[in-house]
């Protein structure tokens, strides 16, 4: 019923997805800096620290690999606090999904690791990977070299209004997960409550070995911008797309 409901509507929720030691340790991760003003924490290549159980071998994983995907393509840990607006609507631009755009395969996952009730969370538009007049109102870059990734409200209003009508904005608890597919429309649900601590997340972008790769990606001691194109991700560096365990059926 829930890969159905995926295929059909792009996106799920699964209560309790990750649980135990991978959840345990990536909620007690202690993860500093920020490269975005839009959130209070901003971190990449998380599954080479605390995230490595979770990114690798859980319940995500299963998930992913059931629905078809071989390798972590890239992850995150986001933290919302108080102020914070997040990233707007969007599709994953060429730095989140370094694959070419042809491909509409991949799972999006993101597990909550704090309770999110009262914003913190993410907002997601069921439906929407078929929009794809909206993509092209956030493709490429703003004259100062900025990308339009996160700025669809000042952009286009309409737009955002279409996705607002149909957006699904769940209530969920440490290890639950959202699932969904490459092109639905996503974005950050600030939170609502003044004073409340910090929200949590973490993400991951999974996708079959045959996704040819076709983007750009950070040096993880650097920082650099490295160009990635040209051959699937099943004959890339493992130690920089990782293949995943999915020795159990979890949908």
């Amino acid at each position: 019923m829930i890969v159905s409901e995926f295929e059909r509507t792009g996106v799920v929720v699964v209560p309790g997805l990750v649980s135990g030691e991978a959840l345990e340790a990536a909620r007690a991760a202690k993860v500093e800096g920020s490269l975005s003003e839009l959130y209070k924490t901003l971190s990449f290549y998380a599954w080479k620290r605390e995230f490595e159980a979770i990114a690798l071998r859980s319940g995500l994983t299963a998930a992913a690999r059931q629905l078809g995907n071989s390798r972590l393509l890239v992850d995150a840990y986001f933290a919302l606090a108080d102020g914070n607006e997040g990233c707007g609507w969007h599709v994953d631009d060429d730095f989140f999904w370094p694959c070419d755009r042809s491909y509409a395969t991949g799972v999006n996952a993101w597990v909550a690791l704090d309770n999110i009730t009262d914003g913190g969370g993410l907002a997601v538009a069921p439906g929407s990977d078929t929009f794809e007049d909206t993509r092209e109102v956030i493709r490429g870059r703003f004259e100062n070299g900025t990308t339009r990734t996160c700025h669809m409200k000042a952009i286009a209003p309409d737009h955002v209004a279409r996705l607002e009508a149909i957006k699904l904005v769940p209530k969920m608890q440490p290890g639950d997960a959202i699932l969904h597919k490459r092109y639905i429309f996503h974005r950050a649900d600030p939170i609502t409550s003044v004073g409340s601590p910090p929200v949590a997340r973490y993400s991951a972008r999974y996708v079959p070995d045959d996704v040819v790769l076709d983007g750009w990606r950070l040096d993880p001691d650097t920082f650099a911008r490295v160009t990635v194109k040209d051959h699937p991700i099943g004959e890339a560096d493992p130690n920089i797309y990782p293949p995943i365990d999915g020795h159990c059926s979890f949908l």
